[in-house]
This record gives structure tokens, sequence and C-alpha cells, in this order.
């Protein structure tokens, strides 16, 4: 079954009273200070309407409401009907995700900190390896309560110390989110190098 995107994470992790966007931590990092839906038009985040508050709202309302996670599924897929405010919202998160919240730069930096970042795994097999991509399953569980911390602060954490299911399930996404364009970027830097070097041999030769 297909799996739930980084925007459809934080749509899940709302129902936990409009988590994370109350947190002084994820306000400071993504300037979203007053909630995603203010009644005061001047206070909706960056280059929102009020009309795309309300589809995006709209949204957020039929996701939840969803009986099954397939239904949830096909309603953040646009199958079940269209909702504008599906679109919208996708737009936004990754839009801002790594260029403008800079999360996917504090994730990897976690990941580095606890010696988990893929390729570093990579290249400490012995012998090296750098075909076999780590599996994110194994790796991704050790780093979430630092992630979450480094993203919400204490305030998202329970008097256990841990963090709530659904607040924990979307960043366990944001993590496998960064984990897979690591993937992708690497795949594509090892191409770069394997052309550049295939022509330098070439022009050796010539």
């Amino acid at each position: 079954m297909p799996s739930h995107s980084g925007p459809c994470g934080f749509v899940k992790a709302f129902k936990e009273d409009g988590a994370p966007w109350f947190w002084v931590k994820w306000q400071d990092i993504t300037g979203v200070y007053y909630g995603l839906f203010p009644d005061d038009d001047a206070l909706l985040p960056d280059n929102w309407t009020r009309q795309k508050a309300e589809d995006i709202r709209s949204f957020f309302t039929r996701y939840l409401q969803a009986s099954s996670e397939e239904d949830r599924l096909q309603i953040a897929n646009g199958r079940k009907t269209f909702i504008p405010g599906v679109q919208y919202w996708n737009d936004y998160v990754n839009g801002h995700f790594t260029k403008t919240w800079g999360v996917s730069v504090i994730i990897i930096r976690i990941l580095n900190n606890h010696k988990v970042h893929p390729l570093r795994i990579m290249l400490s097999r012995k012998p090296q390896n750098l075909d076999k991509w780590p599996s994110g399953d194994m790796y991704i569980p050790l780093v979430v309560d630092d992630v979450g911390h480094a993203l919400y602060g204490d305030e998202a954490f329970n008097e256990d110390g841990l963090l709530p299911t659904e607040i924990r399930a979307v960043t366990q996404i944001f993590i496998q989110r960064t984990w897979s364009n690591l993937r992708g970027q690497i795949t594509r830097s090892r191409n770069r190098l394997a052309k550049m070097e295939q022509k330098a041999t070439s022009a050796f030769k010539g």
C-alpha cells in the first residue's frame, strides 16, 4: 500500500492540537507564528490568501474525517474528489521543506552526529560497498527523537520524554524523505564521476 507523503504527515500531526505549528522551535524554523488558519488575514503564512487558507483547511478536514487509511490516501492523491487545497498544501510544504525551512540540513546534521549518514555507513563497510544502499528502516528510528527535539523543541515531548505517536510518525516521514533524497544525490554524483573518469581515460588514450 502507498505510504503517506511529508505534506500528509503534517495533516495527521495537526490533529494533535494543531501541532507542530504552535511550538516555538518550529515557529522559528518556518516563520509561521500564528498557526495555519488565523482569523486575521494579515497573519496568514506568506503568500496565502484567505481563499487558499480555506481550501487547505477543507482538505485537512476531509482528510482527518476519513474513515480509513485507504480513503485518506485517495483524498491526498486527488482520487476521491478534487480538492484544491491538496495541491496548495503539497506545493507549500514541498516548496519550503528544504530551501526555506532547511529541514533536510537539520536532519543530515543529526545523521552525521549519530554516525548513521548513509554514505558513511557504506564507506565503513569492510570491504567498502557503494552499490548496496543501507536500509533506512534499520537506522532512521535511531535518530527520530533527536530530530524531533531539533525541529520542535521540548514542547513536543510528553511526560515520559517521548514524541506522541503522530508526531513521531511525521518526523520519521521527514527523515525517510531526506534519506531517499540523499540516495538520489549520491547516485547522480557517482554517475557524473564515472562519466568524467571515462572521458579522462579516453582523452589520455587519444
